[in-house]
């Protein structure tokens, strides 16, 4: 059951506001289950193959990482019950690669917080997610628009 406790709606956002992550550590399982399902190419599903390429071993599908992090902001319950829709990922940049046994934690910047024009129910969430693995090495970084609820006492 989901926690509700953190919710918040568009006007409880600030810009400038920021916010950390717990981690997630990728593990070989994971990497492989998600690769094969849906970006099967042999730099993340064959150990041998990726051996003999330019990381020297199995990666992390850049997919499955801007996924991770996705998750890991959504764990944090600030949308939970506020989340209307997601219509965009933008500016997505690949930094590093992503290998078994990373731990992976983000940074999420709030860089818009306003209600929308059309509808004074919901507003327009802009974040820039910032993805660092345990060496506080960027691998990845995205900008994301989340329609979220607004709070209907305003």
């Amino acid at each position: 059951m989901a926690d509700f406790s953190k919710s918040r709606t568009i006007d409880e956002f600030q810009v400038g506001e920021r916010f950390k992550t717990a981690s997630f550590t990728l593990d070989e399982a994971s990497l492989l289950s998600f690769s094969q399902m849906y970006d099967p190419q042999p730099l993340h599903t064959d150990k041998q193959y990726a051996a003999t390429g330019p990381f020297g071993e199995l990666i992390a599908s850049g997919i499955q990482t801007l996924a991770i992090s996705i998750r890991l902001f959504v764990d944090l319950g600030l949308f939970n019950g506020t989340c209307l829709a997601g219509p965009a990922i933008d500016d997505i940049l690949f930094y590093e690669p992503v290998k078994i046994g990373d731990t992976l934690y983000c940074q999420v910047t709030v860089i818009e917080a306003r209600r929308s024009k059309k509808d004074s129910k919901r507003g327009v969430l802009r974040t820039h997610y910032q993805v660092f693995n345990q060496h506080k090495v960027e691998v990845l970084s995205h900008k994301v628009t989340t329609i979220i609820s607004a709070n209907t006492d305003k």
